[in-house]
């Protein structure tokens, strides 16, 4: 009998939704034009406000907002069907939020010169979601006595 591997499930839906409420707080405080309010390093908002901040006069935190959105609403309907198409399709667009924190974390580092603390969680989020994307194609989601099965 194959019995789900909840927790890897549970931390997709997990760090997906901290990453759509760490991009929904970034989009609307840049549609607001406030401050993020960083508590740790003050000058996050000279990222936040630079001209890396936006694509098409869209914020980059909106795209990231969709991003984790798909991912978290894709595994949820996984949950509900148990496509193993579906699920192989989020692991695999999890490697496109890995590339993207990559570049930003870049930007901030020897372009911009300043680090935004919820850009840092945004990378940190997309790290982890790439490293379960990469668990789910290599061990499969389901289990049978204790022993990983491919899906």
């Amino acid at each position: 009998m194959q019995k789900p591997k909840n927790w890897l499930i549970n931390s997709l839906l997990l760090f997906s939704l901290i990453g759509m409420l760490n991009a929904g707080y970034l989009t609307l405080t840049h549609l607001q034009g406030g401050e993020a309010g960083c508590f740790l390093i003050q000058d996050c908002d000279i990222v936040l406000q630079s001209e890396y901040s936006e694509l098409f006069n869209i914020p980059v935190a909106a795209f990231g907002l969709i991003y984790y959105a798909i991912i978290f609403f894709a595994t949820l309907l996984y949950n509900i069907n148990r496509s193993t198409l579906l699920i192989r399709k989020v692991a695999k667009f999890t490697t496109i939020g890995l590339l993207v924190s990559f570049w930003f974390i870049y930007l901030q580092a020897f372009v911009i010169g300043e680090f935004c603390v919820y850009c840092m969680v945004s990378a940190a989020t997309s790290i982890v979601l790439f490293l379960l994307g990469m668990y789910v194609l290599k061990k499969g989601v389901d289990s049978y006595d204790g022993e990983m099965i491919k899906s």
